[in-house]
Parts: C-alpha cells; structure tokens; sequence
C-alpha cells in the first residue's frame, strides 16, 4: 500500500509543478511583462524545460570517477585514530537511510506553499 502511494506521489509531481508553475505565471508574471496568460500544457512544457535545465547544470557531479577521487582525498585527510568512528556513522547511516517518502513529499509541500503565499500575495495585494 506504501508503495502504490508513493508511486502515485511521485508520478503526480510533476503535474502538480506545472500547475503552480501556470498560476504563478498568471498571477504574477503576465502583468508584470504584459504577457499573456499560459494555460497548462505550456506550463507544463516550462516546467520541463526547467527540469531539464536544472538537471544538466547540478547533475555534472555524479561520475564515479570525480567521486571517487573525492574519497580517496577525504581519507587522506582524516586521522587514523578517527577514521573507524567515520565508518560506524557512514554504517549507520546507510543502514537506516531517510525515507523515500520524505525526497517525494518535500517537492509537493514546497510547490504547496509558494502555491499559499502566491495566492495569499495575489488575493491580499493586487
């Protein structure tokens, strides 16, 4: 049952970003540049090209050899005497990792609260 909820959260997401994308589009952006509203397939569409975008930019760091380098580095810095202390927490830590209902959850809370402040800012102040 966790599973099937997860997969449905994960598989709504980006859904749910083109829609804050489009109204705070609407709400914000198209008076200011004296724009045209966007309906949701070209938000959708923006918010992919932002996907897109933001993945080449941060994702430049996942090969394995820059990582390994990385490690090989960090141990020669790190004490003799500290090091077995290092790799009991790394042990902890990949023994009980967060859950992946945190990485889907944080992306839905924070398109829900620009969601709230862009209303609340649209609704109270223009």
């Amino acid at each position: 049952m966790k599973i099937a909820i997860a997969a449905t959260l994960a598989l709504a997401r980006p859904f749910y970003a083109a829609l804050t994308v489009q109204c705070l589009w609407n709400w914000f952006v198209s008076g200011a540049i004296h724009a045209s509203e966007i309906g949701y397939g070209r938000a959708f569409g923006m918010f992919l090209l932002a996907y897109a975008a933001s993945n080449v930019v941060t994702h430049h760091f996942e090969d394995k050899d820059s990582w390994e380098m990385t490690r090989i580095v960090i141990d020669a810095c790190v004490p003799d005497d500290r090091k077995s202390g290092i790799a009991e927490s790394i042990k902890r830590k990949t023994e009980n990792p967060s859950p992946a209902s945190s990485q889907i959850l944080s992306p839905i809370i924070a398109c829900s609260l620009a969601l709230a402040a862009g209303w609340i800012v649209h609704a109270l102040l223009l």
